[in-house]
């Protein structure tokens, strides 16, 4: 388990060592640690013949192939080497599976415990950096002042990241009772909390619900009266969440966003390909807000670059979820719908972390199954 241990440690770091490298030689490596990791993965999931699912290897090669042909389609407008560039990532990300299947399934209480020891640090580490750096501004990054932001620097994607790696926590106290997770996943509730996000809390309202009506453990209950109690006697969340000025610029950015996206999608007749929203955004409606690459709606991003064939494998692999874990009494089964929802409104799907999120909860939703 070297190369996921050593994954996890990229994934902790996160954008730190690109900061470092900026901060020292001011240029901003676009390729990051955990780029280069699964880059490895990839290539060691070839020797993993067994561990292969002919199904699986279809969907991607046909994702792939269909988004690439419309990218030829769009080089009228635009040669575009760097929007392929970012589909052979995809790609790439996709196809290193054999390899987490082959380390969940041989070592299922292993992976636990090491996502286990990654959330601890994950959690201690960036609440001292916080606690040192509370109003932290780096070039390349908005500015998030008294917010807990992680290894990407980004409130709103740590918030879910941290409530991802929690559902597999859940798993863990389950199989164990262990103590140690749930201090840990106290630290976690704490580091969504003091991200202030939105979605995050929205989200985690979401999963104690679901949490409630599946396990009818109504200790549940005094976890939500618990939140809401903090949230209300918090003012920063109490103006975020009643759009006080200074705390709705990212909301109306966001609407902007959906906005722009439609209108791409009425101008357009042929899918833009994959990663190609920017240079549109720009020449066909002069798009200039902070998420000018893409939208931040996930059934519009693959509207605009892959049409309804995209939205077709959308629904295909929450089919297959859905069948594969409707049975399930595990926590880690909630956690693609969670990555799928969030991206509805806030664009995380394609986002390397939660890539290797969702591939992880679905190889881990099949074990019961491989193993009855």
């Amino acid at each position: 388990m070297i190369l996921f241990d050593f994954l996890l440690s990229t994934l902790l770091l996160g954008h730190i060592p690109n900061i470092l490298f900026y901060l020292k030689f001011g240029f901003f490596p676009k390729i990051y640690l955990f780029d280069i990791t699964v880059f490895f993965i990839f290539i060691y999931s070839f020797f993993l013949r067994n561990f292969r699912a002919k199904r699986a290897d279809t969907l991607i090669l046909l994702f792939f192939i269909i988004n690439t042909i419309f990218l030829i389609l769009n080089t009228k407008l635009l040669f575009a080497y760097n929007s392929f560039f970012y589909l052979v990532r995809l790609l790439i990300y996709l196809w290193s599976y054999p390899y987490f299947l082959y380390v969940i399934s041989k070592y299922p209480f292993k992976f636990l415990k090491r996502l286990l020891i990654f959330s601890f640090f994950l959690n201690i580490f960036y609440l001292l950096l916080f606690y040192l750096y509370p109003n932290l501004y780096l070039p390349f990054y908005d500015p998030h002042r008294g917010r807990l932001y992680g290894p990407l620097f980004d409130p709103n994607l740590y918030a879910i990241i941290i409530l991802t790696t929690s559902l597999f926590l859940l798993e863990y106290f389950f199989k164990s009772r262990s103590n140690r997770a749930l201090f840990v996943l106290s630290l976690s509730f704490l580091s969504i909390y003091l991200t202030y996000s939105r979605i995050g809390i929205l989200s985690l309202f979401l999963i104690f619900i679901i949490y409630l009506f599946k396990t009818r453990n109504y200790l549940v209950v005094l976890t939500i009266l618990g939140f809401i109690g903090l949230i209300i006697s918090s003012p920063l969340y109490l103006s975020r969440f009643l759009f006080v000025e200074g705390h709705k610029t990212s909301f109306i950015l966001r609407i902007q966003s959906y906005i722009e996206g439609s209108l791409l999608f009425n101008k357009s007749i042929i899918p833009f390909g994959f990663n190609n929203i920017k240079i549109y955004k720009y020449f066909l409606v002069g798009a200039t807000n902070n998420s000018a690459s893409y939208t931040d709606s996930l059934i519009l991003n693959l509207l605009l670059t892959g049409g309804v064939l995209n939205i077709f494998f959308l629904f295909l692999l929450l089919y297959f979820l859905y069948t594969t874990a409707k049975s399930s009494q595990s926590s880690v089964f909630l956690i693609p719908f969670l990555i799928v929802m969030t991206s509805l409104a806030f664009n995380t799907f394609f986002h390397p972390y939660f890539i290797i999120f969702f591939i992880w909860s679905y190889i881990w939703s099949l074990i019961p199954k491989k193993e009855s």
